[in-house]
């Protein structure tokens, strides 16, 4: 995928900087056209809470919230409404290292373990891994995030002490050989910035990206986020109810932790449809900024049709280039993608996991250039756990088999959404629920290794050492170490894996 994006034609700069109110448009017929749009796709999915943000030829033309924060307070969403950003996060991470590129603090070919000392692996191979390497998910780095929830470590040593806690690890992938995604590679990278800089993660970046990029009240710290504009994130367990869960912890906050809104992420697209400025502030030179958005080698395991850039994924949009990321944590799920040939972006926020946020901002473009859109098909998982809501798990059970499945793309799908919904019931609590419906999964999808997985996963929180490890081990045939999962099974074994 040999792109030049630096051949694109940049978004103005004149247009003034954008600030937080509970909503922008530029123009009335396109609101109501949108409106109309995102609405609809709001009540057909079930939505608790959505807002997004379009900026076109370098100004704001669309934000709208939708839905509420919490179901249970009933309160509206609006354009400044903060959601947690979820792998967004990892745009501003590597703006930052592409900062430290430039005045040559580090080159992205720098190893890791000169930049950090106590960088260290029991695997020797990690004295090979570069800056390159943790920016495009290719260092082999093992997981070492937990089951999500609050982490009760909140001083500014919380990253250094995640990073420390690798000296016990081995690579579960050579660097360069494979494309995994681990909250790990940019724990490691924010440490680095906390590190250069001076002091914590989170001060360098609303120093160096943050606040000159306009995004105030954006933030990778929790408590800093002003709690009259937070979001509650959201489960489907079965029906979307307020999570007991809040996927955050500062000892891998750079990987998915920016609370941000639907504003000032749109100022953060207007810069980089400006190649690094805006508003006649620039933030990173043309050409480091073109670095970002270099395809690198697609690699195994890397997303479908799509090539890794640095923090960002490089594909195509119905025939126009586009620069994306997007992602979820338990309880949210983001995605912004840009198209620099079209002079458009789009992002959206939302407070639950399982809204296609990707397919709705497809639409949304759709609608910007006047062309004919559709409704949003629903996820599988929708009618799924609305059986499971109405008639327990026999009625999910026969929900999942009258899927229509019409190629193995979309049989992917609806056993990716069943493994989602077992996860989300998990961490909501109702653990012999999501076991049930695992076995199940596991047993119309034997070939299937995210349905071992969480099976394990629901049998160790049950107490079922012996039964989860079984599991457990077939999800470890199937796919290559990750870590956590490993971890689990010596712990569950006494050390034994096979």
């Amino acid at each position: 995928m040999a792109i030049d994006f630096s051949q694109m034609a940049t978004a103005r700069a004149a247009s003034p900087a954008i600030m937080p109110d509970r909503g922008t448009v530029r123009e009335t017929g396109l609101a109501h056209r949108l409106d109309a749009l995102i609405r609809d796709a709001v009540e057909r999915l079930d939505v608790p809470g959505l807002a997004v943000g379009v900026v076109q030829d370098g100004e704001l033309a669309f934000a709208a919230g939708f839905g509420v924060k919490c179901v249970a307070s009933g309160e509206p969403v609006t354009a400044a409404t903060l959601f947690q950003a979820a792998t967004l996060s990892e745009t501003c991470v590597a703006a930052a290292i592409m900062q430290l590129a430039e005045t040559r603090e580090l080159s992205l070919d720098t190893p890791v373990a000169g930049l950090l000392p106590y960088f260290r692996m029991r695997d020797p191979r990690h004295k090979d891994i570069r800056v390159r390497d943790l920016l495009t998910h290719s260092a082999g780095l093992p997981e070492l995030a937990e089951f999500p929830g609050r982490s009760v470590a909140t001083d500014d040593r919380s990253l250094e002490r995640f990073v420390r806690r690798l000296g016990g690890e081995s690579l579960v992938a050579a660097p360069g050989e494979r494309w995994i995604w681990t909250h790990t590679s940019y724990a490691v990278l924010g440490d680095i910035i906390a590190k250069i800089d001076g002091s914590s993660f989170e001060t360098a970046m609303k120093r160096r990206i943050l606040a000159p990029a306009g995004m105030y009240h954006s933030t990778f710290r929790e408590e800093e986020a002003l709690s009259c504009l937070v979001a509650a994130p959201h489960l489907r367990a079965p029906e979307a109810l307020p999570s007991p869960i809040w996927a955050y912890n500062r000892g891998h906050a750079p990987a998915t932790c920016l609370q941000s809104n639907v504003l000032e992420l749109s100022n953060w697209a207007r810069i980089h449809l400006g190649r690094g400025r805006a508003d006649g502030r620039r933030l990173l030179r043309a050409s480091s900024h073109d670095q970002l958005w270099r395809p690198g080698p697609v690699l195994d395991g890397a997303p479908a049709a799509l090539a890794p850039g640095l923090g960002w994924l490089l594909g195509e949009v119905d025939g126009a280039p586009a620069v994306l990321q997007n992602g979820w944590d338990p309880g949210f799920s983001a995605c912004l993608i840009l198209l620099p040939t079209l002079g458009l972006a789009g992002v959206a926020l939302c407070n639950e996991s399982v809204v296609p946020l990707r397919a709705l901002l497809l639409q949304v473009f759709r609608a910007m250039r006047g062309e004919e859109t559709r409704p949003l098909a629903v996820p599988s998982i929708l009618p799924v756990s609305r059986g499971l809501a109405a008639g327990g798990l026999a009625a999910a059970m026969e929900e999942y088999r009258q899927l229509p499945a019409t190629g193995d793309e979309e049989r992917a799908c609806h056993r990716r959404d069943l493994a989602l919904l077992g996860l989300q019931l998990l961490w909501a609590g109702k653990t012999e629920t999501a076991r049930d419906l695992m076995e199940f999964l596991v047993g119309q999808h034997p070939d299937y290794a995210e349905g071992w997985h969480v099976l394990g996963l629901a049998c160790e929180r049950l107490g079922d050492a012996e039964r989860a490890v079984a599991p457990l081990r077939r999800y470890l045939e199937m796919e290559p170490p990750r870590g956590l999962a490993t971890r689990r099974l010596l712990q569950l074994t006494g050390g034994g894996v096979h």
